[in-house]
């Protein structure tokens, strides 16, 4: 049974009613993204530090890196199926149906560019190839990273925001952005263009599938910082909502989109000798919290909507 189909069956539940069970479980979706982050944590710091007294730094590194890519993959693939629901829930012609349809293609990309990444990268790293140190630490965090904020990914998770932004300005949420919010983007973005741009050039210069491949993941730059650029625009409409579900599906999506820079930068720090590789360690939890972050907005909306349609759940 394909995962379009199982999720088929599990929206059915939640519209018809189902089971007790299943619909408390369903009303709880966005405690499940805070529970594999904790024990993703948890474990990298228990494990981790034990292999670092045993005096084994490389095996701890790996041992961190195993369990950042299982981690990454459960709540890639944890995203998809709860923007799917999402998508499922509005009816044809809802304002936000087509967003989240925006929202699910960059989740499924996601997840399927995070399941390569980890089968390439997190889950082949062991003690040995630990020992080159830096390179190994920059290549695994890049691809990763990459997984999670690609141009297509970004560009999708951009066009889901705008249809957001297009609801907050027919209700009349949506207001023109402060001074400061323009002084914080301006730089930002041109930044991260002249990134970009530095890196196409680099890239122009690399033969074969390995120069498109880095002239493309050049283009997340600009697609960044307008993903960026409309979670800030997002920031006054989701504090006018109150402090409901609502507000903090799209507040956990604003956290994403910042999250997911600061990862960027981190990787790019990291990578140009500004930052020591082992800080790819630290890095490696900023891309976690995003991840966590994007599977935290679609489970709010889920969580807003069983509600709405079983109001016994509210006080369960």
């Amino acid at each position: 049974m394909s995962l379009t189909a199982n999720t088929t069956a599990w929206m059915a539940l939640a519209h018809d009613g189902g089971s007790a069970l299943t619909l408390r479980w369903v009303s709880q979706a966005s405690r499940w993204p805070w529970l594999i982050f904790a024990v993703a944590t948890a474990a990298a710091v228990g494990g981790g530090a034990g292999w670092a007294i045993l005096g084994y730094p490389a095996g701890a590194a790996s041992f961190w890196w195993r369990v950042g890519a299982v981690s990454l993959t459960m709540l890639a693939f944890g995203e998809y199926i709860l923007c799917l629901a999402c998508w499922r829930f509005f009816e044809q012609g809802a304002p936000l149906r087509r967003g989240w349809l925006f929202l699910t293609l960059a989740a499924g990309v996601r997840a399927a560019g995070v399941t390569v990444a980890a089968l390439t990268g997190g889950f082949g790293i062991d003690s040995g190839s630990m020992a080159s140190g830096r390179t190994v630490h920059a290549a695994a965090t890049w691809g990763l990273g990459l997984a999670i904020a690609n141009p297509l990914t970004t560009g999708l998770s951009l066009a889901g925001l705008c249809y957001v932004l297009k609801t907050c300005r027919e209700g009349g949420l949506l207001r023109k952005p402060s001074p400061g919010e323009v002084g914080f983007l301006v730089p930002l973005v041109l930044f991260l263009g002249a990134r970009s741009f530095t890196a196409l050039r680099s890239a122009a210069g690399v033969p074969g599938a390995a120069g498109l491949l880095s002239g493309a993941s050049a283009l997340a730059g600009p697609l960044l910082g307008l993903f960026l650029a409309a979670a800030v625009l997002l920031c006054r409409p989701v504090q006018q909502m109150g402090e409901g579900l609502i507000a903090r599906c799209w507040g956990a999506s604003i956290a994403a989109a910042f999250l997911t820079v600061a990862g960027v930068l981190g990787n790019w720090a990291t990578s140009a000798g500004y930052l020591p590789w082992q800080y790819g360690i630290f890095n490696s939890l900023a891309w976690l919290l995003a991840a966590t972050a994007f599977t935290l907005a679609p489970a709010h909306q889920v969580e807003a909507v069983v509600r709405a349609r079983h109001p016994w759940l509210r006080s369960s």
